[in-house]
């Protein structure tokens, strides 16, 4: 199959196997895949990580055994042991033996196929499109933020930075009622935030 892969640097490949998936996972035909900047800290050095890249997606079951066989799905990108007390008594996101996709231990979404648990799916509604369902582990992250944030809060929080990320956390926060000072770079992207009532600094 055809995968963009992190060798000294990344390389288009054509020749790479078809993922072969492991008992309790399942082949996922990539519909869409996102680019993050973690993937470009990956290329440049970060986390030592050589394979395929690529950790938002939106894809297609293959599987024919699978509940979930041809249903449209997002992961969560943290595929944990299962069996230790961080996954039996909280969740994988903190298991030491946890594979990331396309980040850690895992080869990812730039690819046509990838393969993950299929506990870490999530199916995609059929009124969503595949190019907003792509944003959905990003979009996890940023309303993340609310999960940490005071039940309460009054004073305005300081969002650093109007790239994707910075501008989900603030669609997230601003939805939730929280007020918000989002300080960036880039005219356009401040534009959106002030749409949505918050306070920008360029």
């Amino acid at each position: 199959m055809r995968a963009l892969v992190l060798e000294d640097r990344p390389i288009v490949r054509d020749d790479v196997p078809a993922p072969t998936p492991a008992p309790g996972e399942v082949v996922i035909q990539v519909r869409r895949a996102g680019v993050c900047d973690t993937d470009l800290q990956l290329v440049r050095g970060y986390m030592g990580f050589r394979g395929i890249l690529g950790h938002e997606l939106v894809g297609t079951v293959d599987d024919p055994s699978s509940s979930l066989h041809g249903r449209r799905v997002v992961a969560d990108i943290n595929a944990g042991c299962g069996a230790c007390p961080d996954c039996r008594e909280r969740d994988g996101h903190h298991c030491p033996q946890r594979t990331v996709l396309g980040i850690a231990g895992r080869d990812g979404a730039f690819a046509e196929m990838t393969r993950m648990p299929a506990s870490c799916l999530v199916p995609v509604p059929d009124d969503v499109p595949d190019d907003h369902a792509v944003f959905a582990e990003p979009l996890a992250a940023a309303l993340h933020v609310l999960d940490v944030l005071p039940a309460r809060v009054d004073d305005p929080v300081l969002v650093l930075g109007d790239g994707k990320l910075g501008l989900l956390i603030t669609l997230a926060l601003r939805g939730a009622g929280v007020p918000v000072r989002l300080v960036g770079h880039h005219r356009d992207k401040l534009a959106i935030a002030a749409a949505v009532g918050a306070e920008v600094a360029l």
